[in-house]
């Protein structure tokens, strides 16, 4: 016979706080409201997180990816497909980019290539290539307009990121980096991204924090 867990009653604090997360989240649905009209948008970002999940950012998270892919109409780099939920988004919300997702393993990459079909991304508007992210940003060597770094999560792996790719980014650009736990965070499990980025921040100056949203971090080029 399974015991049933009970669980504990939630403090005025707690309850206050995700009433207050709650107000926020309802702000930025409805601030982004317009973006959910690029093409099928709607119906790919309801759709990508459902199960079985093929995104791994919250809806919110999401929303605000999409709002910075759409502002874009040059080169999107995305290091780390996992399934392609991220993918298929900021390919519909940013219908002028190209973007280049990149991953070290092909173990989910029919199920992205599935996803984009699905939700009708055309096989032009993206490539996906497998590799080392420090050695394909050599290789490939363009301009981008946008970065999003979701791979390797120890501080190792995203502070290499950095160092091989914020070099390409326009100035003025936005780099965005998930799964991004401050220090004073009560759910605090990845600790690799906010290491990498303080330390990479602190250096090299190029770089200014702006904004997080949920565990999305959003940096700006500014050298």
């Amino acid at each position: 016979m399974k015991l049933k867990r009970t669980k504990k009653p939630r403090t005025k604090e707690q309850s206050k706080a995700r009433r207050a997360a709650k107000q926020r989240n309802a702000k930025i649905i409805k601030s982004h409201r317009d973006i959910l009209g690029i093409g099928n948008l709607r119906r790919a970002w309801k759709g990508v997180l459902t199960r079985p999940k093929v995104c791994f950012q919250t809806k919110i998270e999401c929303l605000v990816m999409c709002r910075a892919a759409s502002e874009v109409k040059g080169i999107i780099v995305e290091i780390g497909r996992a399934k392609g939920g991220s993918l298929a988004l900021m390919s519909i919300a940013s219908p002028l980019s190209k973007i280049y997702s990149i991953d070290i393993s092909n173990e989910n990459k029919r199920t992205a290539l599935k996803t984009c079909k699905k939700y009708k991304v055309s096989r032009d508007r993206y490539e996906m290539i497998t590799g080392d992210s420090a050695v394909v940003a050599e290789k490939l060597n363009k301009d981008v307009d946008l970065l999003f770094i979701d791979g390797d999560h120890s501080e190792e792996g995203v502070y290499r990121d950095l160092i091989s790719w914020v070099k390409y980014v326009k100035k003025g650009s936005i780099i965005m980096a998930h799964d991004y736990y401050p220090v004073k965070h009560i759910r605090r499990k990845e600790v690799g991204p906010y290491d990498a980025i303080t330390k990479y921040i602190l250096k090299y100056k190029n770089v200014k924090f702006e904004r997080l949203v949920h565990k999305m971090a959003f940096l700006r080029k500014i050298a």
